[in-house]
């Protein structure tokens, strides 16, 4: 969904699809970028597009930039390792 919103494809019912995600993975995907701020007004706010910009599922983006915010960085970085 956030590479979509990216490329400007806010209505995803609309993209033709070879096989279609489910609706119930499509509202998830939206729920969980509304809460970390990637989305602003059903469209990617400058967070969004910063998480956008880096090669890694949205949640573990955040994970990664809130990290240096609050001064957690190799503990962040050990934890991607982790899950990744």
């Amino acid at each position: 969904v956030l590479e979509c919103y990216q490329f400007g494809a806010y209505s995803l019912s609309e993209l033709i699809w070879v096989n279609p995600p489910p609706e119930a993975a499509i509202l998830k995907a939206i729920e969980t970028l509304n809460a970390i701020g990637a989305l602003h007004e059903h469209r990617l706010s400058d967070y969004g597009k910063q998480l956008a910009s880096l090669p890694a599922h949205p949640v573990i983006a955040h994970l990664l930039k809130s990290s240096f915010r609050h001064g957690l960085e190799h503990t962040a970085c050990l934890l991607v390792a982790l899950l990744e």
